[in-house]
């Protein structure tokens, strides 16, 4: 099966994004790798995992945990527990550092979306528009590598 890589910012990436592709991709028999700017494990944006900052009154403390809007708009229950699971394979808890990464090692290219990724700004833009340079320096036919680029919209 392929070996996929699944660069992640160091925080608030989208946990149904990544997770969800993640769960697919291994359900297949896929083996996804992931990195980070720092090598460490990145944290999912809080606020899609638990809803509490979505909704207007997020906040004020006392009704910071009432959600409405965030269980709409936030990480459904199937997402919450791809994202757990993910979080605890040996994959995510051991990441690669950007720097690290050799394109020859890998088969496809998944690039989550995410709504805040603070933190990474730059870095995160340079790594995304540095993509095909990465694919034609990886000795592969570049029509044989699978690079996807997924951001799910919510909304009518």
């Amino acid at each position: 099966m392929a070996e996929v890589l699944m660069p992640l910012p160091c925080r608030d990436f989208d946990p149904t994004e990544s997770a969800g592709s993640w769960l697919m991709l291994t359900d297949a028999g896929h083996r996804v790798r992931f990195a980070t700017p720092d090598g460490r494990p990145g944290a999912a944006d809080d606020i899609m995992l638990t809803g509490r900052g979505i909704d207007p009154w997020g906040f004020v403390p006392a009704l910071r945990n009432f959600t409405v809007l965030g269980r709409l708009l936030g990480a459904n229950r199937e997402a919450r527990e791809a994202h757990r699971r993910m979080e605890q394979s040996r994959e995510f808890q051991n990441p690669k550092c950007w720097r690290e990464i050799d394109p020859g090692e890998y088969d496809g290219l998944l690039l989550p979306g995410g709504h805040r990724a603070r933190g990474c700004g730059n870095t995160w833009r340079a790594l995304t528009c540095s993509v095909w340079c990465w694919i034609s320096s990886c000795g592969k036919n570049p029509l044989r590598l699978s690079v996807t680029v997924f951001c799910l919209q919510r909304g009518p």
